[in-house]
């Protein structure tokens, strides 16, 4: 399934181990300029510890090829993160930092009179291929003026497992489908109009 999607509120399940402050349906209504409504998700610990996070279940394994968080950006603030994912929500692995590596967010660009309004800036997740998960995690560890961790917005490219046909032999009068992939196609006596 060639088509990735975006992930709408209505595909995920969001949680924290944290008190959110804020309703994470807005990390997927589209609005990440500086000004929009951001969630909080717990504080730092000042330790270094990954005890602050968003967890994202699919609800189903899925294939990812990229993730955009957008900070809060009121100022010239950059965020650590680091994001882990699991099939099963037991075993995770790491996504983007390690156990000793916090990321550092994409710093905010300053407007021509300098200030952040309406400038925020993604920090992109490229997966350079595609992976599978059903749940992923997005740590926090404060931010350069603060301890607090905010998002105003969380993409998700994601395509969901689609049956395949595997046939030597398939004989119909018709297929139906929204999006159709072929590999190596070959037909005998075929019209393929």
């Amino acid at each position: 399934d060639p088509f990735p999607t975006k992930v709408t509120a209505n595909d995920v399940i969001v949680t924290s181990n944290k008190s959110v402050l804020g309703d994470v349906a807005v990390l997927f209504d589209g609005a990440f300029a500086t000004g929009s409504v951001p969630i909080g998700f717990g504080d730092a610990s000042g330790n270094g510890s990954e005890d602050a996070y968003l967890q994202v279940d699919l609800k189903s394994v899925r294939k990812i090829s990229q993730a955009v968080l957008w900070f809060w950006a009121g100022d010239g603030r950059t965020y650590e993160y680091k994001i882990k994912y699991s099939n099963d929500g037991t075993n995770w692995k790491y996504l983007v930092g390690s156990p000793a590596v916090w990321v550092k967010s994409t710093q905010p660009k300053a407007n021509n009179e300098g200030t952040y309004e309406n400038t925020a800036t993604p920090t992109q997740v490229y997966m350079g291929s595609l992976f599978e998960c059903r749940y992923l995690r997005i740590y926090g560890n404060g931010n350069t003026t603060d301890a607090g961790n905010h998002l105003y917005e969380l993409e998700i490219a994601s395509q969901s497992f689609n049956t395949v046909i595997d046939g030597s032999g398939i004989l119909t009068n018709s297929i139906t489908a929204d999006k159709i992939q072929v590999n190596n196609l070959s037909a005998i006596s075929a019209n393929l109009g």
